[in-house]
Order: structure tokens, then C-alpha cells, then sequence
């Protein structure tokens, strides 16, 4: 026999034929769209009964890219016996592959139930249960409540994609060889909860261009599971004892521990405190990989830090420790502040893993200058191995231009003569350089300090009067700039 058989090839790529054994030996070729196919019995068989199917078939073997394709008998078609005679046939065409000939519907889902992000990205998923190879464009309208959240855009390459009043419009449509796989929709999350329902007229097709039937799945985005979160600077009191530092301690409190969520992996916190009565020195048992500066203009302390890998546990957990001396200490207040604060209108913030910011309530402490059970005033306050601290005896010392880039000048005063060190002494504590280290009379004196050699920072700039007896002891903040 010989047939010639056309197709559709913007629906079906032919790939074989497969025969029954009695047919062996036939042969299949496709060229623009119809296939021929011719089969000659071998010279021992006289005939094959091709009106029993159970045991002579014939079937095309084709890839299908989407659509619908008739597949029917055109041109010249015959069958012959054994001699070479032409048997009488008809050859019926209506055959095809049509849609309803195999499970081409689908299913394309939003997530749903997807948790939000506060302070981060939140992704949702829109996916197939079981994605179509040959998906040629997309086209979706997608509602939303925009009070809730707000659209980014999508992170499937080659999709258009906007947002107007709280509908999503998404088009998608194939390039070379780009399969379409679903995708994740991107939000920031404002508040509250949204729920995501495909609107109008959504469409799935394949590379033909021909509808594929789908079923289009409703999701939604609830709310963040919020863990709050206690910072707390806790109060402490200066000792009235030399060297007269204090560490103040940063503490997280909290409910949940052992889940991501409620796991603490950065933090940005910002601190002002009372300047006239504390210095800050520099941060201490803090976790590896925390920086901190103070800003030279404002006065803010800027700490940061993050680690993926390791977190903060929220149950009595302390972060660090500020360290502060005491400053001048002028006015009647025995209390100083120390509080968290904005720096350039950013707020302190924690994240968790995701990125997303964890619920803080932002607790201040404060710096007594007595410790308990101490009921003198601290003007005549008494400590054993201490001559007695009087606010009105403490040395005077200033330094101006401050801040300062090259060159500044310290002034200090003296009301009694003695043994006079004047020391600089970094962020972390250590002392850079030492100024004045000698005996001085009662008065005024000027020292021309040049600091090109200081890089830029923060520097303490302390003179003691008699050493370690402390009779006076005074520390000044000196900032230096480019």
C-alpha cells in the first residue's frame, strides 16, 4: 500500500511510525506537512489480512505541541495484491487530534495562606499542579487589596507586569526556547491581610497560539506571625568610686525561642544620651561582628549588626553593653538618659532571617549617680581610700574648635596644685597618646594639640589631677573630622 497523509505541523511534529509484526518493513518519511508512507509484503507471504485489527495495525507516532489538527488522507492513496492490481478503496478523511482527545485541562493556583514579611519581600506562588511543556503566552489579571500590600513585580524573566487599583496585569509570551514554570508574585507588606482573586479574562495558550483549558485557583496573603519584642536599656548606677565608668546593658526579652521567625539575626539601633553628664567610651561583651560609632554632629551612637547563621534567642537575652564615664555631671539631676532614637529620620529596627522586622517596643534606662543606700547628696558624698568628689571643685577643661580637623586647643583650669595628666583616649578605651604628664600649679593653661595624626573619630580627652587619689578627674569628648 501507499498513503499520503497530511497534518497540521504548527500542532504536531511527526516522529514514526509503529506497525504490527505482519507489517514490518513499512516505511514513513514527512515533508511540509504530509507523510508518506509506503509497505510491500515480503516475496514468502501472499497476503496480509488488513480487516483484522487484532493482528495488523498501522499507527502515526507524533510530539504535540498544543491545539487541534486534522489528520486526514489527501493526493494518491492505494492498495494493491500480490500481483500488482489495484484493489478498489475508499479512504475516509475525517480523522484528527482534537482537544477533547486528551487531558489538557489544568490547573494554575495562587498560593494561599502565604505569610506576609514585615520590613521585607514578601513572595506568593503561582504555579501549576502539573505545568504544561509547551505554555506560548500568559495573560492574567490578578485583585488585590492594595491597603495591604504593595505590588513590586514578579521574578519570571520577559513578564510585563503592572499594577492600577488594585488589579495586576501579568503577560507573558515565549522566547526561543524559555519554558514558562510559574512564578512568584513580590510585595512589601503594609498590614492587615489581602486576598489574591484572578479577575476578567485570564488565559493559558500553548505555542500555537491555541487556548489550553485551565482552572484558575484564588489565594491569599495573611498577616505576618508578629513576635514582639522587648529592647531594654537597662538602669544602672554610676559608681562614685574611681575609674568611674559604667556598662550599661542592651537586653531582648521575648516569648518564642527556637523558631526562625522569632529568632533576632540583625539589628540596627540607634541611642542618644545625656551628654552633659556622660561620655561614651565604647561598646563590650557585645556579639562578634557588631560595629559602633558615634556620630561626630549629632551625638548618636550607631550600632549594627547581623548574622545569618547565628541568632539572638529572645528570652533574656543581652545583646551588649554600652560603657560610658562620667562627664561633667552639671545641674541638680541625679539621673542621666539613655534612649533609642532615629538617626537621619531611620528608626532602630531587628530582623529576623527573612529579612522581615521583628515588633520592638523600645524601652529607655537611665545612669543614677548614686548607688543604693547611699542617702548623702552627691556633693558630699564620702568612700573609703577617696578624698571626698565635689562638683564645685572638679577641674575645668575645654577644647575648642571641637570637632576639630588638624589642630585644636585644650583649655584647662586648676585650683590646686598637683601631679597633672592630660590623656586622649580612643573609642574602645585605649589610650592614644598621653599630652601633659607633670607637676602644675594653681591657674589657667593652654596646650595647642595637633591631631593630624588621630584618624577621624570619636576621642575622650581626660586630665586627672594626682593620679590614682583622683583628688580631680575630668573627661571631655573630642571629635575629630576630615
Amino acid at each position: 500500500f501507499t498513503f499520503n497523509i497530511s497534518y497540521d505541523t504548527s500542532k504536531l511534529v511527526f516522529l514514526d511510525i509503529i506497525t504490527s509484526s505482519n507489517l514490518s518493513g513499512a516505511v514513513a518519511n514527512a515533508s511540509n506537512g504530509v507523510i508518506h508512507v509506503t509497505w510491500a509484503s515480503a516475496a514468502d507471504i501472499s497476503s496480509v489480512d488488513i480487516c483484522n485489527p487484532l493482528i495488523t495495525s498501522l499507527k502515526l507516532k507524533f510530539n504535540y505541541l498544543g491545539g487541534a489538527s486534522d489528520v486526514k488522507f489527501v493526493g494518491v492513496n492505494s492498495f494493491s495484491n500480490n500481483i500488482g492490481i489495484d484493489i478498489p478503496s475508499h479512504f475516509a478523511s475525517n480523522g484528527g487530534i482534537t482537544l477533547s482527545n486528551c487531558s489538557c485541562e489544568k490547573n494554575l493556583s495562587i498560593d494561599y495562606d502565604a505569610q506576609a514579611i514585615l520590613g521585607g519581600t514578601t513572595y506568593v506562588l503561582i504555579g501549576f499542579d502539573d505545568t504544561p511543556n509547551n505554555i506560548g503566552a500568559v495573560t492574567l489579571h490578578i485583585a488585590y487589596d492594595n491597603t495591604a500590600l504593595n505590588f513590586l513585580g514578579t521574578d519570571l524573566p520577559n513578564m510585563v507586569a503592572s499594577a492600577n487599583n488594585g488589579i495586576i496585569d501579568l503577560a507573558w509570551s515565549r522566547v526561543g526556547l524559555a519554558a514558562f514554570s510559574g512564578f512568584n508574585l513580590l510585595f512589601s507588606y503594609i498590614g492587615g491581610s489581602s486576598d489574591l482573586n484572578f479577575v476578567g479574562l485570564n488565559q493559558i495558550a500553548d505555542i500555537s497560539g491555541t487556548v489550553i483549558p485551565t482552572f484558575f485557583n484564588d489565594g491569599n496573603v495573611i498577616a505576618p506571625s508578629v513576635i514582639n519584642v522587648t529592647v531594654k536599656i537597662e538602669d544602672v548606677p554610676l559608681p562614685i568610686a574611681a575609674p568611674y565608668t559604667v556598662n550599661v546593658p542592651i537586653t531582648f526579652k521575648g516569648s518564642i525561642t527556637g523558631n526562625d521567625v522569632g529568632l533576632i539575626h540583625a539589628a540596627t539601633i540607634y541611642i542618644d544620651y545625656d551628654i552633659t553628664k556622660l561620655d561614651f567610651i565604647g561598646i563590650v561583651n557585645a556579639p562578634v561582628g557588631v560595629i559602633a560609632n558615634e556620630d561626630p554632629i549629632t551625638r548618636t551612637i550607631i550600632i549594627s549588626w547581623s548574622n545569618v547563621l547565628t541568632a539572638l534567642p529572645l528570652v533574656s537575652s543581652k545583646f551588649l553593653d554600652l560603657k560610658f564615664a562620667k562627664g561633667w555631671w552639671g545641674g541638680s539631676s541625679t539621673h542621666a538618659h539613655v534612649d533609642f532614637t532615629s538617626f537621619n529620620s531611620v528608626s532602630s529596627s531587628l530582623a529576623n532571617a527573612s529579612g522581615g522586622t521583628l515588633l520592638a517596643n523600645w524601652n529607655p534606662g537611665t545612669v543614677s549617680m548614686l548607688l543604693p543606700n547611699y542617702s548623702a547628696s552627691f556633693n558630699s558624698a564620702q568612700f573609703s581610700g577617696v578624698n571626698t568628689i565635689s562638683q564645685t571643685e572638679n577641674t575645668s577643661i575645654n577644647v575648642y574648635p571641637n570637632p576639630c580637623s588638624n589642630n585644636t586647643e585644650i583649655d584647662y583650669s586648676l585650683i590646686e596644685s598637683g601631679k597633672v595628666q592630660l590623656s586622649v583616649y580612643n573609642s574602645l578605651g585605649q589610650k592614644v597618646v598621653v599630652l601633659v604628664d607633670e607637676s602644675k600649679d594653681v591657674g589657667s593653661y593652654k596646650f595647642n594639640y595637633n591631631t593630624s595624626d588621630l584618624a577621624v573619630g570619636v576621642y575622650s580627652c581626660e586630665i586627672k589631677v594626682n593620679g590614682l587619689t583622683a583628688n580631680y578627674r575630668k573627661i571631655i569628648k573630642l571629635v575629630k573630622t576630615n
